[in-house]
């Protein structure tokens, strides 16, 4: 007892000497720093954390692509959780009937297959908003094409583009609609909602296609440019198309590859083991 009494008051003494020689060095930092502190900007625990949650900066962005909100959001991440972990479970088991496995591997494995929903549901979320993205060349493309048409014809700018945007169809098409729609709520000019949906969903093309909109709306003659923009976006998504036929032309080859040399095996094996028993 007297040794143990003995352990906590030294413990409890070296505690006060470091406490105090913590106290007469000081660690307080210099007034600079102090100042450059207050500037800074604070991040707390949530925040550095946020990107493990899926709450980066560039997931409002992505569920404002696709259409989702929030609630959608977290119920595709709860399905894709309950069906990866329920699918390592039943593996898990169907291992351990086999003999290949430990019945208790059984809840490991359903913990790491959540984890593995978890993630795959971003990684689903991030594959359908980039690929609204790259389609939005051909989009802008279109929409370039019907104001100019119209414009041509004798529409002012602004009835030019409530009368082209309400012609398309797509996803990209219904953003557009949205925004022009909350600008002219706001009693601002359309091209200015296309512009700042451009940059809130990152998507360089409307904030190209809001400049050039603008200066049609001032009342420069902007036809010739309309056009030449919009072949360009056309040109960039059909050379976007092939290159994504090539990269996947080329990614069959190893299956491929991999098929030929089993059936090689396997048309050969046999006689090679029949030359080896002889």
């Amino acid at each position: 007892m007297t040794v143990v009494l003995g352990a906590i008051v030294g413990v409890l003494v070296g505690a006060g000497v470091l406490l105090t020689m913590r106290g007469l060095v000081g660690v307080t930092p210099s007034l600079q720093e102090f100042a450059t502190g207050l500037h800074a900007e604070q991040r707390s625990p949530t925040d550095r954390w946020r990107w493990l949650l899926g709450g980066d900066p560039g997931l409002t962005a992505r569920l404002e692509l696709v259409g989702w909100t929030r609630d959608r959001w977290r119920l595709q991440r709860l399905q894709f959780m309950a069906a990866v972990g329920g699918f390592a479970v039943v593996l898990t088991i169907l291992l351990t009937l086999v003999g290949f496995a430990s019945p208790w591997m059984a809840l490991p494995a359903g913990i790491v297959g959540a984890g593995a929903g978890w993630w795959l549901s971003l990684a689903h979320l991030k594959e359908q908003a980039d690929q609204i993205r790259a389609e939005a060349s051909a989009t802008v493309a279109v929409f370039l094409t019907l104001v100019q048409a119209l414009m041509a014809a004798g529409s002012g700018p602004n009835g030019a583009m409530t009368a082209a945007v309400l012609a398309g169809r797509g996803q990209v098409f219904g953003l557009m609609r949205e925004a022009m729609t909350t600008a002219q709520l706001n009693n601002t000019e359309p091209w200015v909602g296309l512009g700042e949906l451009g940059r809130r969903v990152d998507i360089p093309e409307l904030v190209g296609l809001a400049a050039s909109l603008r200066q049609a709306s001032e009342g420069a003659s902007v036809g010739d440019s309309l056009v030449a923009k919009a072949q360009s976006l056309r040109d960039r998504d059909r050379y976007r198309r092939e290159s994504e036929m090539v990269a996947k032309g080329e990614s069959m080859s190893l299956p491929l590859v991999g098929m030929a040399l089993a059936f090689v095996v396997l048309i050969g094996y046999p006689a090679l083991a029949l030359l080896l028993a002889t």
